[in-house]
């Protein structure tokens, strides 16, 4: 009788653990939420002065790792692509990776971002 108890008081043990790891990991920002922090971080010429514009010149999000920023977790990474223009005749193609958790960036291969 004493080891069904200690076995049961062992399983909720582990269930309360894992439910507090589990709500843990999904503090993180949700899709939308990293679109508004990308927008928040591209506003200003050349990928938009308005919301509207900046989600225009976002060509895809996806939430991955990626080579060069977050090679071992994944965050949300966001394909850049700003049309030509007379200003940048080619355009401007690139990423922009926002951390999962807080919604700042970590980095970009765009230009004219701090």
């Amino acid at each position: 009788m004493t080891s069904r108890i200690l076995t049961a008081l062992t399983a909720v043990f582990l269930l309360a653990v894992g439910a507090s790891a589990s709500m843990a990991a999904g503090n993180g920002i949700g899709p939308d939420e990293a679109r508004t922090a990308a927008i928040k971080i591209l506003k200003g010429d050349p990928y938009g002065s308005t919301a509207a514009e900046v989600a225009a010149n976002i060509a895809g999000q996806e939430f991955a790792t990626h080579k060069l920023c977050s090679p071992d977790q994944k965050n949300w990474v966001f394909r850049i692509a700003v049309p030509a223009s007379d200003r940048h005749p080619d355009g401007i193609r690139g990423y922009l990776v926002i951390d999962a958790q807080t919604g700042e960036m970590i980095c970009a291969g765009l230009p004219f971002l701090d």
